[in-house]
């Protein structure tokens, strides 16, 4: 993993993020891209150059966000980690999926904000879009990560996800920090499986993280997000990894749920979908 993006709006929750990109930089050896968006719902790069001079407002913000971004780096210490920075103008969510594609971005991480907390715009408005519509793996937080927060890592999913095309995704940042992995299936009445079925389901997860200390479990729970949380705080877990599927039978298992566990959880989401 070698490229990682970060989107700033010089909030706190994207100073965190940006805090925990450096720590993870650090591991992998990646480099990371800084992008702060201008907000407009004009199609900015297909104006000519007479016509955004009548947007002298918007250019004005471009020069100013350039000199911010150059700023936030130079007040934290980055040590040896390539930081670029960019400043687009255009839709936030658009904007930071086009530039992840374009700098062919492994990882976005992004800051969050949950209950009891007003998110900034930029933020609370865009990392939905952001999370179900990105290529790679979409990490939101909400605090900067520490070291202990690596190394119990809850994968939870529908067990309808086919994992193997985006393992490769996921496995790189996994090696960086060998956390243990706990597989878990919650079982709610809504989306019942027997045992057997799903024992054997995620054994066959299991069996493509060679070279990992792999945990099975199933959690019985009225509601999947909240049995999302409280197996995460039973088992003392660092952070959650939510594979999404939006085709199969039980798609509507995993919509939302994300969100929702985000919206209730300090941990760190870690979300990739399967189509």
């Amino acid at each position: 993993m070698k490229k990682i993006l970060v989107p700033v709006d010089f909030s706190k929750y994207s100073e965190n993020a940006f805090l925990s990109a450096l720590k993870i930089s650090e591991k992998l050896g990646a480099q990371l891209t800084l992008v702060n968006v201008v907000n407009t719902l004009l199609e900015w790069d297909k104006l000519s150059t007479n016509e955004k001079t009548k947007h002298r407002d918007i250019i004005d913000q471009e020069v100013e966000a350039k000199d911010k971004l150059d700023a936030f780096v130079q007040r934290h210490n980055i040590g040896k980690v390539p930081v670029d920075i960019v400043v687009a103008v255009g839709v936030p969510y658009e904007e930071i999926l086009s530039l992840a594609q374009k700098i062919a971005a492994e990882l976005i991480i992004i800051g969050a904000y949950g209950r009891g907390t007003e998110g900034e715009k930029f933020i609370g408005s865009n990392i939905q879009k952001v999370m179900r519509k990105a290529e790679c793996p979409v990490l939101a937080v909400k605090h900067a990560i520490d070291g202990n927060s690596w190394r119990k890592m809850a994968i939870t999913t529908s067990l309808n996800s086919q994992l193997d095309g985006n393992l490769d995704k996921l496995i790189p940042l996994f090696n960086g920090f060998q956390p243990s992995l706990h597989l878990l299936y919650v079982n709610t009445p809504e989306h019942f499986m027997p045992s057997k079925k799903t024992e054997t389901l995620l054994e066959e997860l299991a069996s493509k993280f060679h070279g990992f200390t792999v945990h099975q479990h199933i959690y019985n729970h009225p509601e999947v997000e909240n049995g999302i949380v409280e197996f995460c705080k039973s088992r003392n877990i660092g952070w959650i990894t939510i594979v999404s599927d939006h085709k199969g039978e039980n798609s509507s298992y995993q919509i939302g749920v994300t969100d929702t566990v985000l919206f209730k959880t300090a941990l760190p989401i870690l979300s990739i979908h399967t189509s």
